[in-house]
């Protein structure tokens, strides 16, 4: 006896074949975009860096100063 609730295989595989497409479609779209927001994001600490590489020339402090003070810090 054959029951009405019964796909064919074939439907089957196709239905699954479907939902597995879009499954990729979703990965690649959210893919996409996670890319675009890390891309956004070291564009944004790039500005942030040559920002305070400006203010500590500004200041004339030397790199080394800053490494001094680093170091002084840790061991305080």
């Amino acid at each position: 006896m054959s029951n009405n609730n019964q796909q064919h295989p074939d439907q089957i595989a196709k239905h699954v074949q479907l939902l597995i497409n879009n499954m990729q479609t979703q990965f690649l779209q959210v893919s996409s975009t996670l890319n675009n927001k890390i891309d956004q994001m070291g564009t944004k600490v790039d500005e942030i860096e040559n920002l305070i590489d400006s203010i500590v020339e500004r200041t004339g402090i030397t790199k080394e100063e800053i490494e001094e003070i680093e170091k002084n810090k840790k061991n305080n």
